[in-house]
């Protein structure tokens, strides 16, 4: 159990003990960085006191000091999920799939996912995540035939990726890896491919985790990672309009049911010649000359996999939209 006292009680202390430790709405306010809108529906999750002033009728809502504090606490001591990105190469959704399976800690009360929009991630566990990989990574002189985990993950898709899975086994030893290059991100998780096709078809299942506040956004580099997309085909799928956006003062944002409805009819180049082990063109020869759609660089998936990945199929259709 932690004993950090938030910086900031120290100095409102007496100021809470005038008012039997409450704060007003303004220091409420004040100390959460909010404006009144989200302290409103802030109040039904942390709840409030009515206050009547002798011999007035005014009325005024106090909020408990010590709810406050501890929420102001937990998000001064947590991190953003972006921040996982940065140092492991994980989207997002990777970080929920993690919290719910305990391989990290989340911070669950209600207020502050409220306030942040997400699973909160205390800031200790991005290293607490770093030691646990440096602690499981094989000593010995990477094998030939060993694969950054990066570059495996894309042959995955129609889907989000089972990253919680995929890092149960990494850190409890069921997976052996590498590290290459000091870090400990994706990039750098280097997995031989006989070891990674040995663990069979994993999947990460949400329906289990009910209460688990999972987001329904997802940001434009999310998207392209459960797609497999490049950049440039990133940006045709903006400009083909496939996905609903929405359009914030820093990113764009997509909805995550419409990102893999789409990834279940569609498949990249990049996922198709990861599962192959071909390159582009003779893929790409197979895929025009059986006249498979292509949609913004974007193909097909139900016909895409046939052609790729159990032959050429013959079958009448009408000429392919190469994009």
């Amino acid at each position: 159990m932690e004993t950090i006292i938030p910086t900031h009680f120290v100095g409102n202390a007496a100021r809470g003990a005038q008012l039997d430790q409450h704060y007003s709405a303004s220091e409420a306010k004040r100390l959460l960085q909010i404006e009144l809108p989200l302290l409103s529906k802030l109040r039904d999750v942390v709840g409030c006191t009515i206050s009547t002033r002798q011999n007035s009728s005014q009325r005024r809502l106090l909020y408990d000091a010590e709810r406050i504090d501890q929420i102001v606490f937990d998000l001064e001591r947590s991190v953003y999920q972006w921040q996982f990105w940065e140092r492991f190469r994980l989207p997002s959704y990777a970080v929920e799939q993690l919290a719910c399976l305990s391989v990290i800690e989340a911070i669950m009360d209600p207020a502050v996912i409220l306030l942040r929009k997400e699973a909160v991630i205390p800031r200790r566990e991005l290293e607490s995540l770093t030691q646990k990989i440096m602690a499981r990574r094989q000593q010995t002189q990477v094998l030939q035939t060993a694969v950054s985990l990066r570059v495996l993950a894309n042959g995955i898709g129609g889907k989000l990726k089972p990253w919680g899975p995929i890092y149960q086994s990494l850190t409890n030893g069921d997976l052996p890896f590498w590290l290459k290059a000091g870090g400990a991100s994706t990039r750098h998780i280097f997995i031989d491919r006989q070891d990674w096709d040995d663990l069979g078809p994993i999947s990460f299942d949400a329906s289990k985790f009910a209460t688990f506040p999972f987001k329904t956004e997802m940001n434009n580099c999310d998207m392209s990672e459960v797609l497999n997309l490049q950049p440039r085909e990133a940006r045709a799928i903006r400009s083909a309009g496939l996905l609903s956006t929405k359009t914030y003062k820093r990113s764009v944002r997509y909805q995550v049911d419409e990102v893999l409805e789409l990834s279940r009819k569609w498949v990249s180049m990049t996922e198709l010649m990861r599962r192959t082990g071909r390159s582009d063109r003779p893929i790409r020869q197979r895929l025009i000359a059986a006249k498979v759609h292509c949609m913004a660089g974007l193909w097909e998936r139900e016909y895409a996999e046939a052609v790729s990945i159990l032959g050429h199929i013959k079958r009448e259709r009408q000429p392919a939209l190469v994009g």
